[in-house]
């Protein structure tokens, strides 16, 4: 009996160490702050060496910036979109000597070892298409995009547009253009709040004026904010509003209004790998 119940009190203790063990409690925006809970068995102190487990694999490691009587501020070597709220939290020397790990956990603990399911990766590249909407116009567009930096991406891509202009008759226009684009990420990698600018040149041709086909080409720059939501596996969908500048490249059978300054909507769905 006495035996039994020393066992139930060291189950009971254990699952009492499990629930209130050290864990990350808040990310900052730049990935790198971190805000964790103090361990049940000891307090956290400024200048100690902290690490991040997720399935007992070291996915990062920091220092203790201050000590509070509620957790504790840890900057991070350097930023990482992979830390969450809910990661455990040690003391470096024990992800060192494998001291606070499962057996079963130590064989796993590798550098190159997969993380959990639920960590978004950080996807570089993002592949897109969608449509592009406006006043008097509509068109679709795809770009390949690469995030440079964990907030930042530059990318390329091409659009096609068609469009019936008045003039002394009905003229059909068509336009190709070759665009680039600047992008900033909030949540970084193609996620989040979604700021991009970019320009690129049109080509337009017009059939059935009076004067018979022509073609021009003209400049154009385009501002929009939106958001984009991405999920684990890569997909991604992205919507964003702003305007356009097309400036008139002077047609000379057509008075053509999708030109000049124009409101403009973006809705495209894509791939980050």
């Amino acid at each position: 009996m006495r035996s039994y119940a020393h066992r139930v009190c060291i189950l009971a203790l254990c699952l009492s160490a499990h629930c209130f063990a050290s864990e990350v409690l808040r990310v900052g925006k730049d990935a790198q702050l971190i805000a964790v809970t103090h361990d049940p068995g000891r307090t956290w102190t400024a200048n100690q060496r902290v690490c991040i487990l997720q399935r007992a694999q070291e996915v990062a490691c920091g220092t203790v910036l201050k000590s509070t009587p509620k957790g504790a501020v840890v900057r991070l070597d350097s930023a990482n979109q992979d830390v969450m709220a809910g990661d455990k939290v040690v003391g470096k020397a024990a992800t060192s000597t494998g001291a606070l790990l499962a057996p079963s956990q130590k064989r796993s603990q590798t550098p190159n070892a997969p993380a959990t399911a639920r960590v978004r990766r950080k996807r570089s590249f993002n592949v897109t298409v969608g449509a592009a909407m406006g006043t008097y116009y509509f068109y679709p567009v795809a770009a390949f995009n690469f995030a440079f930096l964990p907030h930042f991406s530059v990318g390329f891509g091409g659009s096609f547009l068609t469009a019936r202009a008045t003039g002394t008759t009905i003229v059909n226009l068509s336009g190709i253009g070759i665009l680039g684009n600047l992008a900033y990420f909030s949540k970084g990698h193609h996620q989040g709040l979604w700021i991009q600018a970019g320009g690129g040149l049109q080509s337009f041709s017009a059939t059935g004026g009076a004067s018979g086909p022509e073609s021009a080409s003209s400049l154009m720059v385009f501002a929009t904010a939106g958001w984009r939501h991405q999920f684990d596996f890569g997909l991604n969908f992205g919507a964003g509003a702003g305007a356009s500048l097309i400036p008139d490249p002077n047609l000379q059978t057509i008075n053509a209004s999708l030109f000049g300054m124009r409101p403009l909507l973006i809705i495209d769905a894509g791939f980050a790998f």
